[in-house]
């Protein structure tokens, strides 16, 4: 029985990132190859859990900076029953890969797994193009996972009865969740209502107040029989 080597025993020389290295420590190497006149290197990995691609992406970028090659090609070989786990954003890269146009159209859309059917719940149009693009999807999940899957598109509009109605209940509450949460208005204090002046009175205004000018007060030079702002002289008051 050939012994496999591990992917990290292969390239010692390589110290991924944590949450790769532990992954990485239980790959081995299926098969190897380097092309000397590309110089690339094609490698095939057989996987005991799944990898998201993206950590696979950057594995390959660190290992073309550190042999100084130009492309590093890895083809992770991963149990079935992890098809499930695929993560979202690369489920649509696939679609995103063949027709660019596929991001918009599944902006926002629903990814359920039940078994080896994929659902995909559009909330916007494109149901046809995202069609097409299956095949190329369904290539790419049976090379890794060794399962035959397959894929149903289903545009918001094509919901009819109970779907339709659920799908529409459950967009309102997510929409309403999203909304900003605003705070209870504070209870006004309300200020008591302030006394009539009394007959026979004068208005204060607030600087009349604040200048120690009360009612009923004359500046001085005026004649003290008269209340403040009238004078008997020249019928001017002094102070005004």
């Amino acid at each position: 029985m050939t012994k496999r080597v591990s992917f990290l025993q292969m390239f010692s020389q390589y110290s991924p990132p944590a949450p790769l290295e532990e992954l990485l420590a239980q790959a081995a190497i299926q098969n190897a190859e380097l092309d000397m006149e590309e110089r690339a290197i094609f490698l095939e990995l057989q996987c005991a859990a799944y990898i998201p691609r993206r950590l696979l992406d950057g594995a390959c970028r660190d290992l073309r900076e550190l042999y100084d090659v130009r492309r590093v090609e890895i083809l992770p070989h991963f149990p079935g029953e992890a098809l499930g786990r695929v993560e979202q954003e690369e489920l649509m890269q696939l679609f995103v890969e063949q027709d660019s146009w596929s991001r918009a159209s599944l902006a926002g859309s629903r990814w359920s797994w039940e078994g080896d059917k994929l659902t995909v719940q559009l909330q916007a149009n494109g149901k046809k193009a995202l069609e097409a693009c299956i095949p190329g999807v369904r290539r790419y999940l049976a090379d890794r996972f060794g399962r035959q899957v397959s894929i149903e598109i289903q545009a918001h509009g094509e919901l009819e009865g109970p779907d339709l109605f659920r799908q529409t209940e459950k967009m309102r509450w997510e929409m309403v969740e999203q909304l900003p949460k605003t705070p209870p208005p504070a209870a006004s204090r309300e200020r008591p209502a302030s006394a009539p002046p009394k007959s026979g009175a004068s208005g204060m205004s607030g600087g009349d107040t604040i200048f120690g000018r009360g009612p009923g007060r004359s500046h001085p030079g005026c004649d003290p029989g008269y209340a403040h702002g009238v004078c008997g002289r020249a019928g001017v008051c002094c102070g005004a």
